[in-house]
Formats: structure tokens, C-alpha cells, sequence
């Protein structure tokens, strides 16, 4: 359980099928290729960067691990993780650790 994360930082992005005016998206997400997607909500911050909230905690994902998200089968966006986050109530969005899950 305690390497159960819910929370991601993605950088080193690359955005397939994502449409620049989306900022956040319902999208199902893997951070190994042997896992089955699970559900999460992905925000794109104006820097490119992927904030991340997994419906159910991923098992151990790690900083400098690929993270992948789809919808459906269409690759959406990728890349790095630099952070991850236990704590469900808070969510780092535009390098400011303060803002509150609503």
C-alpha cells in the first residue's frame, strides 16, 4: 500500500492526438507496458507538462519512468515522470503545491 500513487508529474512530453484547446481530458493511462490502463483525469499545464490523477493508485511508479495515456486505443500523450504524489489532496498544478483537490 505504500507504494500505491495516485498522483503523477509528467514532463518531457509528446502530444500525439491531443488538440491544443483541451486542457484536461478523461484519458486511461499505463506506467509499464505489462499493466492493464487504468482510469484517470490528465491536465495539461501551459508549460506541456501532465498533471495526473489515477481513479484507482498505480502500483510504483517511479520518477524517470514512461507514462502513457490513450484514449481508447489512440495514443493522446506521453512522457517522463518527474514526481510522484501519495497524498490525494493535494495537487502541484503551475509549480504551486497549494491548491486543493476540488
Amino acid at each position: 500500500e505504500a507504494l500505491d500513487i495516485g498522483r503523477l508529474e509528467v514532463h518531457e512530453t509528446n502530444f500525439v492526438g491531443w488538440a491544443n484547446g483541451d486542457r484536461t481530458l478523461r484519458l486511461t493511462g499505463k506506467v509499464r507496458s505489462t499493466m492493464p490502463p487504468g482510469g484517470c483525469t490528465v491536465t495539461r499545464g501551459a508549460d506541456g507538462r501532465l498533471f495526473v490523477e489515477f481513479d484507482t493508485p498505480v502500483r510504483a511508479p517511479a520518477p524517470g519512468q514512461a507514462a502513457v495515456f490513450y484514449d481508447g486505443d489512440r495514443v493522446m500523450c506521453g512522457g517522463v515522470i518527474r514526481r510522484v504524489e501519495r497524498d490525494h489532496n493535494r495537487y502541484q498544478v503551475g509549480g504551486h503545491d497549494d491548491h486543493e483537490r476540488r
